[in-house]
């Protein structure tokens, strides 16, 4: 087993990686970031019903490390509020841009998160093709592994 999450959720492709995720029965952790959330009305409510996680991605996609950590709390605290609780109340968040220190975990984890990382990185932000992203997850996929990739992209879907 595996886990595949999305970071930068929700968008304009939400809809179509939803559809997409339906049709191989699979179930994905969406990492939320807040300030997508108004535009992109009825997507959390959609993603909690066909049985997905939602997780907490601050409210803008930047490095968390470079965020004072009251900023850091506060947009944790404010993408809470819109997020829908995970069956067994389990709280999720990941962190913009990966990088961390002992501070940002402790902060993390005082606000009852467990922090998320990855050990699996496309590099699909980067690298605009679906197949290349695919072969290069497949080449060093394993189980217990943990797949970030991201929300956005027309070719994320795929």
């Amino acid at each position: 087993m595996v886990a595949l999450t999305l970071d930068d959720a929700p968008s304009d492709e939400t809809a179509n990686i939803l559809n997409t995720l339906k049709i191989y029965g699979a179930k994905v952790t969406f990492f939320i970031g807040g300030g997508q959330v108004a535009n992109h009305p009825g997507l959390l409510q959609r993603i909690r019903d066909v049985g997905h996680e939602a997780g907490n991605h601050a409210w803008a996609d930047e490095p968390s490390i470079m965020l004072p950590l009251t900023e850091l709390e506060r947009q944790i605290k404010e993408v809470e509020v819109i997020l829908l609780v995970n069956p067994g109340s389990s709280k999720y968040f990941r962190l913009g841009s990966g990088l961390f220190n002992k501070k940002l975990v402790d902060k993390v984890k005082s606000l009852g998160y467990r922090l998320v990382l990855g050990s699996i990185f496309p590099h699909d932000p980067q690298i605009h093709n679906a197949k290349i992203n695919a072969a290069h997850v497949l080449s060093i996929l394993k189980p217990g592994g943990i797949i970030i990739m991201h929300d956005q992209r027309s070719y994320s879907a795929e």
